[in-house]
Order: structure tokens, then sequence, then C-alpha cells
């Protein structure tokens, strides 16, 4: 399965929309991370490896990227809500 930017922008399928949309978000936020470890260059090519990998060549892991996104910007927040 390839990763079709072009039927995503068309909106005809939700699903490769949401996909395109989490792309963004998830481009962003590595690029962020990986801009404060490696500096500015290093980790735009980090930020940009990753999503060609994730999205082009191994497109199952895009809901594990964005599993992780969620835990990493509400998980704090949603386990101190879970009862001990």
């Amino acid at each position: 399965m390839a990763f079709d930017i072009i039927g995503a922008l068309s909106g005809r399928d939700i699903a490769l929309s949401l996909a395109l949309v989490i792309l963004i978000v998830l481009f962003f936020w590595i690029y962020g991370w990986s801009k404060n470890q490696a500096g500015t260059k290093v980790g735009l090519l980090i930020a940009i490896l990753i999503m060609y990998l994730t999205f082009f060549q191994f497109p199952e892991l895009i809901w594990i990227m964005f599993i992780l996104f969620i835990l990493a910007t509400f998980g704090k927040e949603i386990m101190e809500r879970i009862p001990k």
C-alpha cells in the first residue's frame, strides 16, 4: 500500500485525508524534537527520513506513531485520571 498524497488532498477518501493530517502533525512534532537534539539541518533530514519510511515504506506504522504522539502529548493527564 502506497500513500497517495493527491488522493488525500482530493478529500474523497476520509482515511487518506486523516493520514495526511497525521503526517503533517507528526512531521512537525518529530522536526521540533530532532531540531533540539541535532540542530536545524540535521533535524530536518531526520524528520524527512522518518516520515518517508513511515508513510511510504511502512504505512502500517502510522498508527503506532499516532499513539506515541497522543501519549506524549496527553499521557500525563490521562495517567492522573486513572484511579490507583
